[in-house]
């Protein structure tokens, strides 16, 4: 098959439709790609546009209906609230901007244009425009042209959360431990701490336990929460989940879930019981709606299919009222989601009100058969995964996700990254993984070999404008993952928006020091102590993973969460004093 032709009318429905078809990977940074192929291109512009192209006839139509220009973009951006004045001409007829706080605004629509005077207050509100008699809405985002910045340096530990041991866990890392750590890095001196994705995952047979592809972006990993603190669970035996024998090398997630789920199930039965404690359950999720729905999607899968795609209509389109939901899987998921919430927040709190941040990671994608695939389906493309690009010696692999339909976003404010960046804004850091992915995701078709994708373009101001908002409303600082493999113009415009560099290397900051103390002075705001790699010098070799369904701890016993290894504390505490 032929490359495609940038001129023929598949190639101009592709440049029209946001895919990147020039045979190189524009901007600095990045190696040169082929043009992508005639049916690669026609495979992945179906699932953008859900339309099939089996004709001259359907992709002229495609490209018609992509040239017709809306009115009214369906997302504007006001950086630092100065809105752009929008020209429409003699039919426009009146403006009014309706805040998010109910708050009306009407525009000056002298001249058929649509402009404010003033700025706009932060946040993100709706449009009318009225034009020849019809209605136009469009979202307008007002936001800081930047995220918060440091204003002076400062370091923190990252430690993967499952790895975390402490005194009563239950084979794996808990919120407690997490806690432990915070308290311990505080006495240090450092003021953030840093975890993978603490998202939810599917824990059930087959599990599917890598953190970069969630179920959801709005909830928390039950699997971290500390039984032994929830309301009510000192009196009732069966919810202490009882540590395993021995403390393995891997953490064995079969067999922990299935310790944690009978115990979670058990407190489950004893909050439905308890008036109290039901009465604090029904106000979680009268604050959290989408949890209710949330977990009637979780029960119904573990007890039918996890694959919604197989389930009976209208299951599958989104309506679950009649849908044989297992009653205790339903309330497990909901009391889970309401600990995990409780226990984060907790958290959160206490390091916020001595100075510290927790570094929240936000995931690029989420899982294809997950909740929030399922109750936003028209959103993803579902015949085409995201990849990692290839660098031009190796393909790049699969990332267990489907990309976004870039429109279908803009048509609803981009909602659902919205609602991930507030989620994991709370707490006062958020790092963005694969950055990149902001502006362009590479979609490979089913079936394709991973070097066979096509690059389609994202809305990147608008999604950099939600992540500047969501920042400067808590005061959270930003940083990017896997910037060092982006394109230059990536990297320049984070840069421009205050998003902190990958922070350095704690370890390589110390060797620096030895050779160039003036050089490691110069290098960054933040520096990250990887605590696990710290670790695994002080112990034997790591071991290999053996599977899917188990993680590696590089320490013979994970690693305590109170950092009461002698070495490690002498080693965080001679770095502190030169970094300071």
């Amino acid at each position: 098959m032929a490359p495609v032709d940038p001129s023929s009318a598949l190639g101009k429905l592709a440049t029209a439709s946001g895919l990147q078809i020039g045979g190189t990977a524009p901007g600095g940074g990045c190696p040169a790609i082929a043009a992508p192929e005639e049916d690669i291109v026609r495979a992945v512009l179906e699932d953008l546009l859900d339309h099939p192209l089996n004709t001259d006839t359907d992709i002229a139509d495609a490209l018609v209906h992509e040239l017709q220009q809306s009115a009214i973009e369906p997302v504007i951006v006001a950086w630092d609230g100065r809105f752009e004045p929008i020209a429409v001409g003699p039919a426009l007829q009146g403006a009014i901007l309706v805040t998010e706080v109910g708050n009306s605004l009407a525009a000056d629509v002298s001249d058929g244009t649509v402009c404010f005077q003033a700025p706009l207050p932060m946040g993100v509100h709706t449009l009318s425009i009225g034009i020849s008699g019809r209605e136009h809405l469009t979202m307008v985002i007002s936001t800081p042209r930047q995220v918060p910045s440091p204003t002076r340096r400062f370091w923190g530990v990252f430690a993967s959360a499952f790895a975390l041991r402490g005194a009563d866990d239950h084979g794996v890392g808990n919120f407690t431990a997490l806690r432990q750590l915070a308290d311990s890095v505080h006495e240090l001196g450092g003021e953030f701490v840093a975890t993978l994705p603490l998202l939810p995952v599917f824990l059930d047979t087959p599990q599917e336990i890598v953190p970069f592809a969630p179920v959801t972006r709005v909830g928390w990993n039950m699997l971290n929460i500390d039984l032994a603190l929830a309301p009510g669970a000192e009196a009732i035996a069966d919810v202490v989940v009882d540590p395993p024998e021995r403390t393995p090398r891997l953490v064995d997630y079969p067999d922990v879930a299935q310790r944690f789920r009978s115990s979670l199930i058990a407190y489950s039965r004893v909050v439905r019981d308890h008036p109290a404690l039901r009465a604090q359950l029904d106000r979680f999720l009268v604050s959290n709606p989408r949890i209710m729905q949330y977990a009637r999607f979780r029960s119904l899968g573990e007890t039918m299919s996890r694959d919604w795609r197989r389930w009976p209509a209208p299951w599958r389109q989104g309506d679950l009222s009649s849908a044989p939901v297992d009653p205790d899987i339903e309330l497990a998921h909901q009391v889970g989601q309401w600990l995990a919430f409780t226990q984060i927040e907790s958290l959160i709190d206490t390091m916020r009100d001595r100075g510290q941040r927790l570094q929240l990671e936000i995931t690029m994608g989420v899982h294809s058969m997950g909740f929030d695939v399922w109750s936003d389906q028209r959103l993803y493309m579902n015949r085409t995964r995201v990849f990692e690009p290839p660098d031009g010696t190796a393909a790049g692999s699969d990332w267990g996700h489907p990309a976004a339909r870039p429109q279908r976003s803009r048509r609803r404010a981009h909602h659902s990254f919205h609602e991930a960046i507030r989620h994991h804004a709370q707490g006062g850091f958020i790092r963005i993984d694969q950055t990149s992915a902001l502006w362009r995701t590479w979609c490979v078709p089913d079936g394709a070999d991973p070097d066979q994708g096509v690059y389609v373009n994202q809305a990147s101001e608008e999604q950099l404008a939600l992540v500047c908002l969501e920042a400067n409303r808590v005061g959270a600082f930003v940083t990017g993952g896997n910037l060092s493999s982006a394109p230059d113009f990536v990297r320049q415009r984070v840069k421009a928006a205050g998003v902190l560099d990958p922070l350095l290397d704690a370890r390589t900051d110390m060797t620096r020091r030895n050779h160039n103390e003036q050089l490691s002075r110069a290098a960054g705001h933040a520096a990250l102590i990887h605590l696990d790699e710290l670790l695994a010098d002080y112990g034997p070799r790591p071991l290999e993973s053996d599977g899917d369904h188990r993680f590696r701890v590089r320490h013979p016993r994970g690693f305590n969460a109170s950092l009461d290894d002698e070495r490690v504390r002498r080693w965080v505490e001679d770095f502190a004093r030169s970094w300071a």
